[in-house]
């Protein structure tokens, strides 16, 4: 006799899509995915989760989300989807770590048609906000795909969704753009129209983070190439001296971001 009958029996209770998509949730983790997958307790929520739809019962946030995860550990992508479909259609709302895993899971892969879909409809889900963490995730999964300038896109979102200081944020873009350095000073090389926005995200990240030398060798470096640097550049690296009580620097740096718009 299978765990959930075992348990209906016992105790004469009917089962919830809930009930038995926590089951498996709990069998993935203690014998494996593999045993996860063989085990009819799937089937079983799964037909439970239709008849709830068949009687036109509300089904709850947490069996829903459960089964998303389910069906994100054991790569079921046209039944993720279709779910999450519905669970919008329904209004019922997403868990951010669900469809974060999910997202995660194409980026290491990476299975780029995948991520993008599946930000697009984060992006569009009106019952979900999205934060920096997930054009992170994305900025990654394109930088293992050898898509740059869609990596450093990402990273440009990622901190446009920062809100106030986030230390630990910051120290993410910075990983990330340890990898890219090399890869930005080339594509700066050859790009003529190279967007300011992308060095200015490295230059508030290093002045937020330090060392303010880094964002000090950004600005030299687009002062070499012939690029004139924005008021929000100085404004940035002025934060960080300020930030490092070097005053003086600060000033004259904030003088030349007053200057900018004389």
């Amino acid at each position: 006799m299978e765990l959930s009958e075992w348990m209906a029996h016992r105790w004469n209770l009917a089962l919830s899509p809930g009930d038995i998509a926590v089951q498996l949730d709990l069998v993935s983790k203690v014998h494996g995915l593999e045993q996860a997958e063989n085990n009819k307790s799937l089937d079983r929520a799964e037909s439970i989760m239709q008849k709830t739809r068949e009687f036109g019962v509300v089904r709850k946030s947490l069996s829903s989300n459960v089964m998303l995860n389910l069906y994100s550990k054991m790569a079921k992508q046209e039944n993720f989807d279709a779910l999450i479909q519905e669970m919008e259609e329904k209004g019922i709302s997403c868990y951010q770590s669900t469809l974060y895993n999910r997202l995660n899971a194409y980026a290491t892969v990476p299975d780029i048609n995948g991520m993008e879909k599946l930000l697009s409809l984060m992006e569009a889900n009106r019952l979900f906000t999205i934060d920096w963490h997930a054009y992170i995730i994305a900025a990654n999964g394109y930088m293992k795909a050898g898509v740059t300038e869609k990596s450093l896109t990402m990273l440009k979102k990622s901190e446009q969704h920062i809100k106030g200081w986030r230390g630990f944020a910051y120290e993410i873009l910075l990983t990330l753009f340890a990898s890219l350095e090399n890869i930005l000073v080339e594509w700066e090389s050859v790009n003529t129209s190279f967007d300011l926005d992308i060095p200015n995200l490295l230059i508030n990240a290093y002045s937020r983070k330090g060392p303010l030398e880094k964002a000090e060798a950004c600005i030299s470096r687009d002062v070499e190439r012939g690029q004139r640097p924005t008021a929000g550049t100085w404004d940035r690296i002025a934060t960080g001296y300020y930030k490092d009580n070097q005053m003086a620097e600060a000033v004259e740096t904030m003088k030349k971001a007053i200057a900018y718009h004389g």
